[in-house]
């Protein structure tokens, strides 16, 4: 790896607070027992606060239930029921926008994201995804936020709905600034005067004094070493062709090699052509020949 001081944004914003505790409500899971309702949690959390390792696995509440106890769970406990916790922290948040805001929900055992609506068009909808996540290289809490286009049901998928999903420029050909355009539709909804900014208000969500930061992460990155291909008597070159040209195969076949063509009477002109370029005989000053190149006679 080089060592060079290379960065990389990712579509992730890091709380501001990393440590910090909040308030569960505990049972001890039983087998035998069933879920009182479909917002309890099961995992794991340390029996005491002051042992992290000695633990037990919960049904977990995050409001008060009956025959449940009270449990001071820090971040770190568990980060699964952490980003669960983020996640149900800014559900509440957004009922103080009900009216104001346009958003969908999803809470499943797989995911759990809040898509909020950023323009609307005949196809379908430009949204911005937002999903809890714990970025475990650099040992953060925070939030995935994406770009997507949700499409209606009743249309087609065609080049416009491409367009619109970004796949597509504005002339209907690849587009080549696919994640620049991503890039610029999360820096617009990420702005200082944008609706995360007040749904993230500096009085912190939840009353936790926990606000989010309004700049994706910058990740430490590295860069691979060039490639390196080896060859006869294992020498070694940055080109495949050059070092097959200069050394030799690593490895050369055994026996006979048998070559065998197959052509269209149509394409007999081309098939010619093709045996003399293999021999060496059309384009000797870029390509000798299999005989040459590869030691293979032809």
């Amino acid at each position: 790896m080089n060592s060079n001081n290379y960065s990389v944004a990712l579509n992730f914003l890091a709380l501001t607070i990393q440590d910090f505790t909040f308030t569960v409500y505990r049972k001890l899971h039983s087998k035998s027992e069933k879920k009182v309702n479909n917002d309890i949690y099961v995992g794991t959390l340390p029996i005491q606060s002051d042992d992290k390792d000695w633990r037990e696995k919960y049904w977990i509440a995050l409001s008060p239930t009956d025959d449940f106890e009270s449990f001071t769970c820090h971040a770190n406990d568990n980060h699964y029921l952490t980003k669960y916790f983020l996640h149900h922290l800014l559900k509440n948040q957004l009922s103080n926008f009900a009216g104001h805001v346009q958003y969908s929900v999803t809470s499943n055992r797989f995911e759990s994201a809040i898509f909020f609506t950023i323009k609307e068009h005949p196809q379908g909808n430009e949204v911005i995804r937002i999903e809890p996540y714990y970025l475990s290289a650099e040992q953060k809490f925070g939030f995935l936020i994406d770009f997507e286009f949700h499409k209606k049901d009743s249309i087609p998928f065609n080049r416009e709905v491409q367009k619109l999903s970004l796949s597509l420029d504005e002339n209907y050909k690849s587009n080549k600034n696919f994640y620049t355009d991503k890039f610029k539709k999360i820096q617009s909804f990420i702005g200082k005067n944008s609706l995360l900014h007040e749904i993230f208000s500096t009085s912190g969500i939840a009353s936790l004094n926990i606000d989010i930061e309004k700049n994706l992460y910058q990740l430490k990155a590295d860069t691979l070493n060039s490639k390196i291909y080896i060859f006869r008597d294992n020498k070694e070159g940055q080109s495949p062709f050059q070092g097959i040209r200069n050394y030799g195969p690593l490895k050369t076949l055994t026996g006979k090699t048998h070559f065998y063509f197959a052509f269209t009477d149509e394409a007999r002109d081309y098939a010619v052509d093709l045996y003399k370029a293999l021999r060496g005989q059309l384009h000797s000053t870029t390509f000798p020949g299999l005989s040459q190149i590869f030691q293979l006679s032809i």
